[in-house]
């Protein structure tokens, strides 16, 4: 439920904008109205358009294009009611365009205020990894409990996308904030790949130490261990970018064979 003067997502059922204080329009059936369910019959369909036709008149103009962005998964007696709803009040596909850019944007903003971790003196939480690259920019990593910046305890791996510069930092580029797009429980793979990682670096110190080596073997290998994450990171993606051609070079043989 987007409010109407600051289109910020509010939980549904809201009375007012917990943002802007805007008071919500509820009206009847629209959180249980037959948007998206499958009729139980063939029979009724006009009387199914003129109940759509009527949820819809009662809507927003934001209400409207809003659901615009999920036409397609309407049932078709839903999109012809919403086109022609849409074309009674002259909204167009750019008028539905504009109003996602403006969604995103608000979201992007949202995401930039709120930080997804946060830390003090090391203490708190942290988000390390980076794997599963999409071609939208996105990718999976972890949320951790962290005691001087250590990952300790995983709590829940967020696929996100970058939303620009932190706030407050010292160093441009040492803090990020991101989109989250999902939530879900701690990826086994990536949890375990951090927990190598830092295993390594105590196990290493300690040969370094046993044989007493010197500083040069040290400082390469600690150089080494720092590189690794990129260069994996580095490999990830480009084993994601050739994920969707070696996918269309199988269908082509398919269609081919």
């Amino acid at each position: 439920m987007f409010c109407s003067q600051c289109r910020t997502k509010n939980p549904e059922n809201s009375a007012y904008c917990f943002n802007c204080g805007q008071k919500i329009d509820i009206h009847p059936n629209l959180s249980r109205s037959p948007l998206k369910e499958e009729s139980s019959a063939k029979t009724g369909t006009l009387k199914s358009m003129s109940a759509y036709r009527q949820t819809y008149s009662a809507m927003t103009d934001d209400q409207l294009l809003n659901l615009a962005q999920e036409s397609e998964t309407l049932l078709p007696e839903a999109r012809s009611a919403l086109n022609s709803e849409l074309a009674k009040r002259s909204l167009g596909t750019s008028d539905v365009a504009e109003y996602a850019d403006d969604v995103r944007r608000i979201q992007l903003s949202e995401a930039q205020q709120k930080p997804l971790a946060q830390t003090f003196n090391g203490f708190g939480t942290k988000i390390y990894g980076k794997r599963q690259f999409r071609a939208d920019g996105s990718f999976l990593t972890t949320k951790w409990i962290v005691f001087f910046w250590i990952p300790l305890i995983p709590l829940k791996s967020l696929r996100v996308k970058d939303a620009g510069p932190g706030r407050g930092t010292v160093l441009p580029g040492w803090s990020r904030n991101y989109f989250v797009l999902s939530e879900s429980h701690p990826d086994v793979r990536q949890v375990i790949n951090i927990y190598m990682f830092i295993s390594s670096f105590v196990i290493g110190t300690s040969i370094l130490d046993f044989f007493h080596l010197g500083e040069v073997p040290a400082y390469c290998a600690f150089f080494v261990w720092a590189c690794t994450p990129w260069i994996l990171r580095r490999a990830e993606k480009e084993r994601s970018s050739q994920r969707p051609n070696s996918v269309q070079r199988e269908l082509n043989t398919d269609a081919g064979g």
